[in-house]
């Protein structure tokens, strides 16, 4: 299994963005969770938006930013309103490639809490730019989403202490950017640039084959021939 390389001269660590911030009508205290990911029932972003609205309590500045297009944009926006957290959402859409660094850069925790795998490219990404990530620990995510190392973990069926989570990690800042640095170099490391991740493929395909062939057994002999 390859993992896919990742640019680590675009994704890389930066100011937060005020443009961003002005755009999205956000103050410069804001208390940013991100996602990054198509909104589709399955990336299970109302975890992200129930979560917001306990952390809320703790941590008025928090805010969601849930970035990407999809067929749940409306349900997602109900389901705010309903928790009466839509002031604090913001769904921005879709954006460029290139433009994702700034956004991670915006944030101060990135979210994927999805319940196959989180150990995806915007994870990686965000690692890159040195994002502290909080990822639910389903398939092989804990590979790449260290606990208390490279990230912060969620164990499956303990969904109720996410906004504790996100609470003691909005109150400690120098934390997320000792996981954030730690992030980047484990992500380079595994993953490295998308050359190298081609020149990997291309290694393996054209490796020399080595065929085993089994040997067949000896005929057994025989004690006579009867006529």
């Amino acid at each position: 299994f390859l993992r896919n390389g990742v640019d680590g001269t675009l994704f890389t660590p930066g100011p937060r963005p005020r443009a961003l911030l002005e755009r999205l009508r956000l103050p410069e205290d804001a208390f940013v969770l991100l996602t990054a990911t198509r909104l589709h029932s399955e990336k299970r972003l109302d975890r992200t938006l129930r979560a917001l609205a306990q952390l809320r309590a703790r941590v008025p500045s928090a805010v969601a930013i849930l970035l990407g297009e999809g067929a749940e944009r409306a349900r997602l926006m109900a389901l705010a309103h309903k928790l009466g957290i839509a002031d604090a959402v913001r769904l921005p859409g879709a954006v460029p490639h290139h433009e994702l660094p700034d956004w991670y850069r915006l944030s101060d925790l990135v979210l994927s809490l999805l319940d196959r795998t989180n150990a995806s490219n915007p994870v990686v990404e965000a690692m890159a730019c040195e994002c502290c990530v909080v990822a639910r620990d389903v398939g092989a995510t804990g590979e790449l989403v260290r606990d208390g190392e490279t990230g912060v973990l969620l164990l499956p069926g303990q969904e109720d202490r996410l906004a504790e989570q996100l609470a003691e990690l909005a109150a400690a800042p120098e934390r997320r950017a000792e996981i954030g640095r730690a992030a980047r170099r484990l992500a380079l490391h595994l993953c490295g640039s998308v050359r190298e991740r081609m020149q990997r493929e291309v290694d393996i395909i054209t490796a020399p084959a080595i065929v085993s062939v089994p040997q067949r057994a000896a005929a057994p002999a025989t004690a006579g021939v009867r006529g």
